[in-house]
């Protein structure tokens, strides 16, 4: 991180934040990893309450509203509990009606974590009402960021970013700025505007005055991109803050995927980091999709497109599609249709639509390509098989570990990729012995996981 705060901190502040329903306690969590040094990474744990979710205790001068924050963070490669501590999350309120109020506790708890693979376990649990608890379970590798070339920390979210004012004596204040996060990784049309803060690093490894660009996109959940922005910078440092806002009061109610990018204009070498967040806006419809059809479609490729031609595009176009648009394009009945909606989907996906060409889509199928010419099966096309899947959603790996048959195990291979994340693993092996190779385990959050994968691969008597 740029700037290091010694110790832990927690302290808790009260914001005013939008709530849509409640679970049985209103607890959100989130994290992000800054840079360090070469054996560790500085995470920031942000958390919030929701006020109404939480039982009242009577005390003097009004009404108890409390808390409890539980993190344990085990290294699972030496089984050493690195983090197993509580919090106490508090506030009084003067009377009962106060409780309705739609304001969240939020705090933020720092560590400086070393290098490894950590079962992270949370959970946020009211402290008068022990039934009241949500736990959440993720595995987190902890890879220190490269020192020699450029990189780009997590993205926090955020609900406001001050520079002008910001309070110097505020959990919330790094490198000049207060940044309150938002863990619930959530707005609506009352607070409409998406702060976000990141770190980019090693930026002038190279020397003092590259160019870079730094670009922001908002992916909707049907893969359309609803906003781009773009800035050029110097390398006048080596590391630099960068912090923005996007204003989301025109899109309607979506989940969302924002994507900062940080590109070298010489090399065309490009990193990003990625965040998910909710946006609740009941007053927009969305015509977006509609308008979007009709643009340019009669000069396009798809226009000429056979029927044989567009399925085999959107049966390639498995991995980038998601459920609903596949049942979407499966109702389809006539060719012009389908030629359309191919149409709108990678159009939706270009990444400098400037440009002529659609470079996302041409790189995509070039992984589509090499998949199913490398992992091919007797029974699956190689797109279609798990190394396949993976190679094509993140490419080549960085480094990858073969391992093959021996004794006790099936062979297996783990790859390698040290930008995802700050470095994720996927652990591969031929469980059934016909070099079909499935995904056994995976450190990426969302993926398959599996602490114990070795034991599908252990060889039978």
């Amino acid at each position: 991180m740029l700037k290091l705060f010694s110790g832990v901190i927690s302290i808790i502040v009260l914001f005013n934040s939008v709530c849509f329903g409640q679970e049985k306690i209103g607890f959100e969590f989130d994290y992000a990893r800054f840079n360090y040094d070469s054996t560790a990474v500085y995470m920031e744990f942000y958390y919030s309450f929701e006020q109404g979710s939480l039982a009242l205790a009577p005390v003097e001068g009004g009404y108890l509203m409390e808390g409890i924050l539980h993190i344990e963070m085990k290294n699972l490669d030496s089984g050493e509990n690195y983090i197993n501590r509580d919090w106490k999350v508090q506030n009084i309120v003067k009377d009962s009606v106060a409780k309705g109020i739609s304001k969240n506790l939020v705090g933020q708890i720092a560590f400086v974590i070393p290098k490894g693979n950590y079962q992270l376990k949370v959970e946020g649990k009211d402290a008068h009402k022990s039934e009241n608890v949500k736990t959440i379970n993720e595995t987190v590798i902890v890879q220190p960021f490269a020192s020699n070339r450029m990189a780009v920390s997590d993205i926090e979210l955020s609900s406001s970013i001050l520079r002008d004012g910001a309070d110097k004596n505020s959990l919330f204040y790094k490198n000049t700025l207060e940044v309150v996060p938002n863990p619930a990784m959530l707005y609506g049309e009352n607070a409409p505007v998406l702060f976000y803060y990141s770190e980019l690093y090693n930026l002038a490894k190279k020397g003092i005055g590259k160019s870079f660009k730094v670009q922001k996109a908002l992916y909707n959940s049907r893969g359309y991109t609803v906003y781009e922005g773009s800035k050029f910078m110097q390398a006048a440092q080596n590391s630099v803050v960068d912090v923005g806002l996007i204003n989301l009061s025109k899109y309607p109610s979506d989940t969302y995927n924002f994507i900062l990018s940080v590109i070298d204009t010489l090399t065309s070498d490009a990193v990003f980091s990625s965040k998910r967040f909710y946006f609740y806006n009941p007053s927009i419809v969305d015509t977006f999709s509609e308008k979007l059809a009709d643009l340019g479609f009669m000069e396009s490729e798809y226009s000429v497109m056979t029927e044989e031609e567009c399925d085999r595009l959107f049966k390639y176009s498995h991995y980038v599609l998601g459920g609903d648009q596949k049942n979407e394009y499966e109702k389809l009945t006539s060719l012009e249709a389908k030629r359309k909606y191919l149409y709108n989907f990678w159009k939706s996906q270009d990444i400098n639509p400037t440009t002529a060409r659609n470079e996302f889509k041409e790189l995509y199928l070039k992984r589509v390509e090499y998949a199913n010419d490398k992992f091919k099966h007797k029974y699956k096309e190689g797109y279609l098989t798990d190394r396949g899947r993976i190679y094509i959603l993140y490419g080549p790996p960085d480094n990858k570990d073969y391992a093959h048959s021996g004794m006790e195990l099936k062979p297996y291979e783990i790859w390698f990729y040290n930008s995802i994340e700050s470095g994720v693993q996927f652990i591969f092996g031929d469980v059934t012995g016909f070099s079909s190779y499935e995904l056994l385990h995976s450190t990426k959050r969302g993926e398959m996981k599996d602490e114990n994968w070795q034991e599908r691969l252990r060889m039978t008597p």
